[in-house]
């Protein structure tokens, strides 16, 4: 099994010291040991992130460093072009593996013959204090395929595949704030199998000022286009890239966003108990409302 060569993949951005050390030990650390791991610094004017990798020594650490910041999917794919490994993992700077992760997910992958899987995991906050014990996923190809018409069921920072399914799909492509929700489409739609192993090996850091959350209208209603279209836009990677970019500069896209803002502000005005007969009527007849109560349901079918 050790003679397989995994390269890990993560970028740093605006990790704490704390933080990134805590993650780069939990991989150094591992049961198994036959790994690079290729960090990309894509904020180098940060000088405490910097000289936490400048102090790294483990011969098995490749740092590559942006001169200035390209974001996520510029800086995996620049990761992915020098990873030679035969099994790619990927990994979150701000999040924590358990120590048999690799080793475990290397031998569900191998026995249930999958090409990308990930697992179940521990919702942390930004001190680690645990926020959900265990947060379960669909496991099986067949149970992922049928929810991820209302999100991703596989944990970014969870994944481990073959080397071939990243160069099959030419990496990542500029969804906003969507990468790997769209990442998994264009893997099912290519006839790759998919599961998640069904345990907790990895700590998922949730931070309140994270880039998703300060961008949720947005992917959300983008996640909305991916999972509508899936079916019917062909998925060569310079089409599909100029398909999500012409969306997302669209009038569509930006009204869309609007809809969606005033839906979530009528709904915390119920909650506070604001306006409740003016606001009432707005929440009823919002499309927004019908698909919140539907991906809640299936949000909670698909952990139990």
């Amino acid at each position: 099994m050790m003679s397989k060569l995994v390269t890990i993949i993560m970028s740093t951005y605006n990790e704490t010291e704390v933080e990134l050390r805590e993650s780069i030990n939990s991989v150094l650390n591992q049961t198994y040991t036959n790994f690079e791991y290729i960090i990309v610094n894509d904020n180098p004017k940060n000088a405490n992130l910097a000289r936490v990798l400048n102090q790294l020594s483990d011969k098995r650490i490749k740092i590559i460093q942006n001169k200035n910041n390209k974001g996520l999917v510029w800086s995996l794919n620049r990761a992915l072009k020098r990873a030679v490994g035969d099994i790619i993992v990927r990994m979150d700077a701000d999040d924590i593996c358990i120590n048999n992760r690799i080793e475990r997910q290397l031998e569900y992958l191998n026995d249930n013959r999958l090409d990308l899987i990930g697992s179940y995991v521990e919702l942390i906050d930004e001190k680690g204090c645990s926020i959900k014990k265990l947060m379960k996923l669909p496991q099986t190809h067949k149970e992922i395929a049928f929810y991820m018409k209302w999100g991703n069921c596989i944990v970014h920072p969870t994944w481990m595949g073959k080397r071939e399914v990243f160069v099959k799909l030419d990496g990542y492509i500029k969804a906003i704030h969507c990468e790997d929700y769209d990442f998994i489409l264009r893997a099912l739609r290519a006839g790759f199998k998919v599961g998640n192993v069904p345990e907790k090996l990895l700590k998922y850091r949730i931070r309140q000022e994270s880039i998703s959350r300060e961008n949720i209208v947005q992917q959300y209603i983008l996640r909305l286009y991916l999972s509508n279209n899936i079916k019917t836009i062909l998925y060569e990677n310079n089409l599909r890239e100029k398909d999500i970019l012409n969306y997302v500069n669209s009038d569509k896209f930006r009204e869309e966003c609007d809809a969606y803002k005033r839906y979530r502000q009528c709904k915390k005005a119920l909650i506070s108990h604001n306006n409740i007969f003016e606001q009432l009527p707005n929440m009823i007849t919002s499309k927004f409302l019908y698909l919140d109560i539907i991906e809640k349901l299936t949000l909670f079918m698909r952990e139990h």
